[in-house]
C-alpha cells in the first residue's frame, strides 16, 4: 500500500501537495483530453508526491513524467476497450450475417446496438444454435481491425517505456525512491475485469 511505504526523509504534508497540483505545476498544466477528470489526474499526482517527496525541480519532473506516462497506459487502454464497443455491431453483423438469411430491411444488428432486449435474446439465440459465445463477435471485431489494436499496443508500450527511463534516472539519484514510486505504480495499475462488451 502507498500508504505504508517508509520514505527515509521529511515529505510535504498531502494537502499542501495536492493543493500545488490543484495550481498547476512548475512545468504546466496536466495535458488532459476533453472529457477526462482533471480532479482524478490531480489526486494521481499527489498520491505520487506525498508518497515520495521529491526534493527539486528535477525530481519534480521525473515524477511529473510518471505520474503522465502512466496516465497516457491507461488512457490507451480505454481508448482500445472504447473502439472495440464501437466496433461490436459490425462484428455482430458479420457473425449473425452468417447464422441467418439478412433481408434488405434487416434492423437487427441496429435494435441490438440500441440494447432492445428482443435484438439482443435473438443475437444470443443465434450464437447459441451454431454453437457459439460471445467471443465469436469480440474475436471478430479484434480481427478485422487489428491494426488499429495494435497501434495502440504501441502507444502503450512507448509510453511504459519513457516511464521506465525516467523510474531508472530517479532510481540513480535517489536510493529507494524510485523503488517506491515503482510500488505505487503496481498498485494504480490493477485492472478490474471489463464488463461492457458482452452482447449479453
Amino acid at each position: 500500500m502507498i500508504e505504508r511505504m517508509r520514505v527515509t526523509r521529511a515529505v510535504k504534508p498531502a494537502r499542501a501537495i495536492a493543493a500545488q497540483v490543484s495550481q498547476g505545476s512548475p512545468f504546466g498544466p496536466p495535458a488532459l483530453l476533453p472529457g477526462e477528470d482533471p480532479t482524478a489526474y490531480q489526486a494521481l499526482a499527489a498520491r505520487f508526491r506525498a508518497a515520495l517527496g521529491p526534493r527539486d525541480d528535477l525530481e519534480q519532473e521525473l515524477v511529473g513524467d510518471v505520474v503522465y506516462d502512466t496516465w497516457q497506459v491507461e488512457r490507451w487502454r480505454r481508448f482500445a476497450i472504447a473502439l472495440l464497443r464501437v466496433f461490436l455491431p459490425d462484428a455482430v453483423a458479420a457473425v449473425v450475417g452468417r447464422l441467418r438469411d439478412v433481408s434488405p430491411g434487416d434492423d437487427l444488428v441496429d435494435r441490438w446496438a440500441r440494447g432492445e432486449a428482443a435484438a439482443v435474446d435473438e443475437v444470443n439465440r443465434l450464437l447459441t444454435s451454431a454453437s457459439l459465445s460471445t467471443d465469436a463477435v469480440l474475436a471478430t471485431a479484434f480481427a478485422t481491425n487489428i491494426a488499429v489494436f495494435e497501434s495502440f499496443e504501441s502507444l502503450i508500450s512507448a509510453a511504459s517505456a519513457r516511464r521506465e527511463r525516467a523510474l531508472r534516472e530517479i532510481e540513480r539519484r535517489q536510493v529507494g525512491l524510485g523503488r517506491a514510486l515503482r510500488g505505487a505504480i503496481a498498485e494504480i495499475e490493477v485492472i478490474e475485469p471489463d464488463r461492457g462488451t458482452s452482447v449479453a
